[in-house]
């Protein structure tokens, strides 16, 4: 549909949940590469303003960054290679009546990679040291403010202001100095930063004439 602003194929339709009104709870999870956490719950004594928040964490690298050190040794080197990930999801809501609520939304992950490798040689006529490094790290960032608005049980309304950015950031160097006969010495270093940004604001009005009419403008 085009509410969805131009998509050529599928589209997922995700929806954080608002936390609960009751009472705060909490649950997690720890893991031998990921661990876990949410919370959610209401903030004020009537119970209008409920939060939630998710986080996530991948420490794979805690085990590829020995692994490869013993890998890099026995080939005669020293290095190791590393990757790590998080996200952080929360929402905060605030129903000021029945008719009228509003939501602030956050999203993040983050993914960060590191390739390193190095080498010297030394005799009684060459000394040779090389290092080789590659860093990326990407991630996207995206919040929301929705107003949500109810004229009647047919007519209800979102207004809702976004911001989206998807960052990489890449690293990549390579140092090469030689000193036998003669001095030879090599730095390379090249950083880049590309990012996608986008700010919006949407309005959704929808009609609900029944089980057989339902009407969308925006």
């Amino acid at each position: 549909p085009s509410r969805f602003g131009g998509r050529l194929a599928s589209v997922m339709d995700i929806a954080a949940i608002a936390g609960n009104s009751d009472h705060l709870r909490a649950s997690f999870s720890i893991g031998i590469l990921t661990s876990r956490i949410h919370l959610d719950g209401p903030i004020d004594k009537k119970h209008k303003t409920t939060f939630s928040f998710s986080g996530r964490v991948c420490y794979a690298g805690l085990f590829t960054s020995p692994i490869s050190k013993v890998q890099y040794k026995k080939s005669g080197y020293d290095g190791d290679v590393g990757y790590y990930f998080g996200d952080i999801n929360a929402k905060l809501a605030h129903q000021f009546n029945p008719d009228d609520g509003v939501e602030l939304n956050y999203f993040s992950n983050n993914d960060f990679y590191r390739f390193l490798k190095k080498s010297a040689t030394q005799t009684a006529n060459l000394q040779v040291a090389s290092t080789y490094l590659e860093r990326v790290n990407w991630a996207n960032y995206v919040a929301s403010l929705l107003w949500k608005h109810l004229f009647n049980e047919k007519w209800d309304m979102r207004n809702s202001v976004s911001f989206s950015q998807y960052i990489i950031n890449s690293l990549l160097s390579d140092h090469y100095e030689e000193n036998s006969n003669y001095y030879y010495k090599r730095y390379y270093d090249s950083k880049t930063t590309s990012y996608i940004r986008d700010l919006s604001y949407k309005n959704d009005t929808k009609f609900t004439g029944g089980n057989m009419q339902t009407v969308r403008l925006g």
